[in-house]
This record gives C-alpha cells, sequence and structure tokens, in this order.
C-alpha cells in the first residue's frame, strides 16, 4: 500500500491520462482495461501496455485528497479565465447518481430521471452557457444540495474571475431557492441571480391579487412559439412586480429581501400551477422583462450538458464516495469497514468534465458545422478512428485511415503539425497526424471473392 502511495504520489499525472483518455477512447469501466490490447492508447496514457483494472483502481484511490484538490482548483481557474473579460451567464445545477448498495448509509434523494427516491451522491457544477464548458464542481451524498453549496461556487467563480471586468449572470433552478442566498448574492455588485420562484402559498395569494393595472396591455409570447400559427399560439399576461422574501437563519426569521418578480400569467389555466406556468425571480432592475422571460431557457443547456456527460462520457458510471472493505475475524466471521472518502469520485467526476470542454474545444477548432456538435458526435466522426504509428526519429508520427468527412479535419492537423507539439511522457517526442492518401484494400475487391460469398454456387 506504501509503495502504491508513492507511485500516486510521484506519477499521478499520468493517472490522470489513463481516466481522460479512456474516457475519449471510449473505455466506460475500470475492468475494461483488462481487455484492451492498443497499443496507442497504452502510449496516450504513457505506457507501453494499459494497466490492469486492478492497478489502475489502487493508484486512483491512493491519490491523496490534497493534489486531486490542487489539480482541480488549477484547471477549474483555467476554464473560469478563458473566455476572458466580459458578462458571462453561468447556471448552477445538481445532477443525482444512484447508489445501489444496502451495506453502506448514505443520504438519499430523487433521481429526476426515473422519480424513485434512492440512496444517491450528487455532482453539483457551475457551467458557462455560452462557452459551453463546465467551471466549477461540487459533490455530496443525497440530493437537493444546491442550497447547500451555491455561494461557495459563487465565491471561487469570483476568485477565479479576479481583475477580469463583467458581470456573472448566475441561473439556477428552484433547487438555490432560499432567502439567505437572495440576499447574500444581492450585495454582490458583479452578480445577477435568475431563478424560477416556488408557488408557495403566501407567493401565490400574493399574484392572485394583482390587478389589470399591473399586467401589461399587450400579451406575451415566448420566443419559442413566434413561429406557430398565430392562433396556436400560448398566449399569457406579463406582470413585471417587486416581491418580499422572507430570510431565515438557524430556523429564525431574520428579515426579509427586495426582488424584482415577473410574473406569467395564464387566465385559462385552472390550478395554481396552470395559471402561474412561470415566475423568475432576479436582482437585475434594468434588463426588460420579456428579454429575461424568453432567455431563462438558455438555462436548459446545463441540463443537456448532463445529458451528453451521462451518455457520451460515462459521467454516470463514477466510483462511489467512499470505500467497503471487508476482512474476516477470528471467528471466520465477515467484518465490513466503511471508510468516506470523495477523492476518487470527485477526481473522476471532474476529469470527465475537463474531457467535455476539451471536446466543445474541438469542435470550435475545427468551425464550421463541427462547432455545433456535441461531444459523442466528435468522438464518433473524428476521434475514435483507426491509425496505424510510426517511429521516424524523434517524431511519432500517426497516420489516419482515410475515413469521411476528413477533409474537416486535415486543416487543424496541419496546424497542429507546425505546432510540433511534444509529449512530455513520451520522452518529448513530438507528434505529427496525417491522413493516408489510399483507402486500405477491401477483402471483397476481386469479383470471385464476391461471388463465393453471395452467388449461387
Amino acid at each position: 500500500r506504501r509503495d502504491l502511495r508513492a507511485m500516486a504520489a510521484d506519477g499521478h499525472p499520468f493517472d490522470r491520462l489513463r481516466t481522460g483518455f479512456s474516457v475519449i477512447c471510449g473505455v466506460e469501466r475500470a475492468f475494461h482495461l483488462d481487455d484492451v490490447r492498443d497499443i496507442g492508447f497504452a502510449l496516450l496514457t504513457g505506457r507501453l501496455r494499459p494497466l490492469s483494472h486492478s492497478t489502475f483502481q489502487h493508484l486512483l484511490h491512493a491519490i491523496a485528497s490534497w493534489d486531486a484538490i490542487r489539480f482541480y482548483l488549477a484547471t477549474a481557474r483555467q476554464a473560469v479565465r478563458k473566455p476572458g473579460e466580459g458578462t458571462r451567464r453561468i447556471s448552477l445545477d445538481g445532477h443525482v447518481l444512484p447508489r445501489h448498495t444496502k451495506l453502506v448509509e448514505l443520504t438519499k434523494g430523487r433521481i429526476a430521471s426515473t422519480g424513485r427516491v434512492l440512496k444517491a451522491e450528487e455532482l453539483v457544477s457551475a457551467f458557462d452557457l455560452d462557452a459551453e464548458s463546465f467551471l466549477a464542481l461540487r459533490v455530496r451524498q443525497g440530493g437537493k444540495n444546491l442550497t447547500h453549496v451555491l455561494l461557495a461556487l459563487v465565491k471561487e467563480l469570483c476568485i477565479h474571475r479576479r481583475g477580469l471586468g463583467g458581470i456573472l449572470r448566475l441561473f439556477f433552478d428552484r433547487g438555490g431557492y432560499k432567502g439567505l442566498i437572495f440576499k447574500a448574492l444581492s450585495k454582490l455588485d458583479d452578480v445577477h441571480f435568475y431563478t424560477p420562484a416556488v408557488r408557495y402559498p403566501p407567493s401565490v395569494r400574493r399574484w392572485e391579487a394583482l390587478t389589470e393595472e399591473d399586467f401589461e396591455p399587450e400579451p406575451f409570447v415566448f420566443d419559442k412559439h413566434a413561429d406557430l400559427p398565430s392562433d396556436e399560439q400560448p398566449r399569457f399576461r406579463l406582470a413585471d412586480i417587486t416581491m418580499e422574501i422572507n430570510v431565515w437563519e438557524d430556523k429564525r426569521l431574520t428579515g426579509t429581501v427586495e426582488v424584482r418578480a415577473i410574473v406569467v400569467h395564464d387566465p385559462q389555466g385552472q390550478t395554481s400551477k396552470e395559471r402561474w406556468p412561470f415566475v423568475l425571480l432576479t436582482d437585475d432592475w434594468d434588463t426588460p422583462a420579456r428579454e429575461l422571460a424568453n432567455e431563462w431557457g438558455d438555462h436548459w443547456g446545463h441540463e443537456f450538458a448532463h445529458r451528453i456527460g451521462k451518455h457520451d462520457l460515462c459521467l454516470d458510471i463514477l466510483p462511489p464516495g467512499y470505500t467497503l472493505t471487508t476482512t474476516r475475524d477470528e471467528d471466520g466471521r465477515l467484518q465490513r469497514q466503511v471508510e468516506y472518502d470523495t477523492t476518487s469520485f470527485f477526481l473522476s467526476a471532474w476529469l470527465r468534465c475537463l474531457v467535455f470542454n476539451l471536446m466543445t474545444l474541438f469542435g470550435q477548432a475545427l468551425g464550421g458545422e463541427c462547432a455545433k456538435m456535441w461531444a459523442g458526435t466528435l468522438l464518433r466522426k473524428f476521434i475514435r478512428r483507426p491509425a496505424t504509428l510510426y517511429l521516424v526519429g524523434k517524431e511519432l508520427h500517426v497516420v489516419f485511415d482515410p475515413f469521411p468527412d476528413q477533409e474537416e479535419l486535415r486543416p487543424l492537423l496541419e496546424e497542429l503539425n507546425a505546432k510540433r507539439v511534444a509529449l512530455p511522457w513520451l520522452n518529448g517526442l513530438v507528434v505529427q497526424f496525417s491522413i493516408a492518401q489510399d483507402e486500405p484494400l477491401h477483402p471483397l475487391t476481386e469479383p470471385e471473392k464476391r461471388q463465393r460469398l453471395f452467388g449461387d454456387g
């Protein structure tokens, strides 16, 4: 165990390479490494052959928590500062992962995709809606943790952006609804928040008391419905008012905070949910109400990123935030000991977020239609392609087999070749990329071979 910890301390950058490239190359679970015999994948991870899954797991769990935090802070700062100055739209949201264990005590949470309440762990992240990249991450047991970590995430973002001009516009759902949070965010000059109101009875009574003079005379139609025929467009009434939200601390009412409320009202609705489908709370007093009501839908870009992470980058396949050790006592009875440590869980999740960011930058570098592609499409079309490796002097040549859409990749390969990028984990070899000119020989090129397979004889 001490030897493994020493290896992790000396070589954990390679462990991060293995984890990152495992996601890129489609290795979903650690034990799948036992079936990988690809020399290209091994070289990417800094070895002549891939590690066995048991060694990989031991190294991952041997990484010290402070080393993981130091790596996270350095890479998160880089992600936050990369877009530069200007207004940034940041979404804050959680993603709940079920943990199917009967032996370990974990806080339960509701799984959004199924509605079931199970033992769970949650990833709470900050996501740049314009740059389409993850900026910060927290992990906790159970669900509904946004209120517990939201202010810490905002503080971290502000520290990383120190010295950069512009406003942070924070979008989060009802999981972050809390008067104390609204009060704290309202005091920050360079931060605005936007969140839907919870339909608490006092709030509903406040909305029901609105008069005709409170609503704008012109009906409101969401931009997403603008292309529908006029008679099919849902039409609402819009009011721009102020509300007082109670501030509770330690179960004591300590005051109120005044916020702006943009109320969308459907007069034909029968229930409270139907009559008041959407009420947006904010401390932004300048942006027009109709613009804000339409802009809230952009928050779903974060949810879509979670979906891409789950299905394309194995974001749901993460080591748990605990280690279960089973031994036998002198009488032969099983003894189980649980050690709660989220280091490997947190580090694996953050590395997947970084892979998502990397794929976003890759698509932007390709440009054109590729800039709109998500991670899974880019990996399938351009990354997971067969190639041949050649060692020529102090250069490592990667020659791809011809493939569809290869011309979209060629300009980027030429740009990378001109930079002569050296790989430090391969003794400084300069990597050079190219695409083979000749199609590989098809085994059924000759007519007689096709006849033997598909002919009448």
